[in-house]
């Protein structure tokens, strides 16, 4: 049934030859039976065993002209089946590198979510080295991106998985290095950021409207042991709790758990701020960077180009100061130009 379904759409709804009313009755069937076959994937795995390579080249060849809303749940289908390991993760990670390019940002952010989510899965008990390598591959190539958006995201998932304690040696810092190459300046100002201390990581998730899986999970479960005290003050209860995920309809628990979220996010930016204050940690990503002579160098030399804002100088500024004097560096004319 499957197969005839997706002949039918292949034939109409991607070539374009449906009525809009038709072509969405069209991405809602299809959308239902992928969803389906993902989920029971695991029970029929001899009967369905072509669903993951058809739905991996289905997405991969048509990415870009599949209704956002379609595209999305084909997206979400996949992840189901990559967290039960029926995709593995050479065959996912392009692609999902390549959607980072779609002009989607629930698209974009779903598949962020996934990637950090996975590689957290991958090394819970036991640094994973050999998934590691593949993915930093990927990521160094993705930061490489001439797009912007695409490259910017892949940083944001170097930056979040550091954040998180997951990776924090030292080639994931250098993956911050070398997007900081890059000549788009948003790239550079978020690799900027990271190297003194301001969470580019949280400032996205902030942007989108989210926290971290983490977080999100444990306000769900009722877990308020998080520094949620201000002042003396708990500015989160369980109450609160209870009352946003289990009392009232679904619109008014939706407002609740949005302002719920929204102060736990105020306090977790008031702590990283205050943490930031601790120069040990704030600044412990130079120490590890491999070359940081030619860092120093490289960075002198956008600023002396005189191209960049006056909030990417200061950056640029900054960073090479304490990379200078982190590592004893001597940097020709870099005093003078301070003058």
């Amino acid at each position: 049934h499957f197969r005839a379904v997706h002949a039918v759409f292949s034939n109409n709804a991607l070539l374009g030859t449906t009525t809009t009313t038709g072509a969405n009755k069209d991405h809602e069937n299809f959308g239902d039976l992928v969803t389906f076959l993902a989920h029971t994937h695991g029970t029929y795995e001899n009967e369905s065993s072509w669903f993951p390579g058809m739905l991996v080249s289905l997405v991969d060849a048509n990415c870009a002209r599949l209704d956002a809303s379609l595209r999305r749940r084909m997206v979400a289908a996949l992840i189901v089946l990559r967290n039960r390991n029926f995709v593995r993760v050479n065959a996912a990670l392009p692609l999902f590198f390549k959607l980072f390019r779609c002009p989607d940002k629930q698209l974009r952010s779903l598949v962020f979510k996934h990637v950090v989510a996975d590689v957290k899965l991958a090394n819970k008990k036991k640094k994973n080295e050999a998934y590691n390598r593949v993915v930093r591959q990927f990521l160094r190539d993705a930061v490489r991106d001439e797009n912007p958006v695409a490259a910017k995201k892949a940083l944001a998932i170097v930056t979040e998985l550091y954040r998180r304690n997951i990776w924090n040696d030292s080639k994931s810092v250098n993956l911050v290095v070398e997007a900081c190459y890059h000549e788009h300046p948003k790239i550079l100002v978020a690799g900027l950021k990271f190297f003194l201390g301001q969470d580019e990581a949280a400032e996205r998730a902030a942007e989108e409207g989210g926290e971290s899986d983490e977080e999100e999970d444990d306000v769900a479960e009722g877990n308020t042991n998080m520094n949620t005290n201000q002042g003396g003050k708990q500015l989160v209860s369980k109450d609160d709790v209870f009352k946003a995920y289990h009392k009232g309809l679904a619109s008014s628990k939706r407002k609740k758990q949005a302002k719920l979220k929204r102060m736990i996010a105020s306090v977790r930016k008031q702590q990283i701020k205050a943490e930031g204050n601790n120069g040990e940690a704030r600044f412990a990503a130079m120490q590890l960077i491999d070359d940081p002579q030619g860092f120093a160098e490289m960075l002198f030399k956008k600023l002396k180009e005189g191209a960049q804002a006056f909030e990417t100088k200061m950056l640029l500024l900054q960073v090479v100061s304490r990379v200078v004097g982190l590592h004893q560096l001597i940097l020709l004319n870099f005093y003078p130009f301070l003058q």
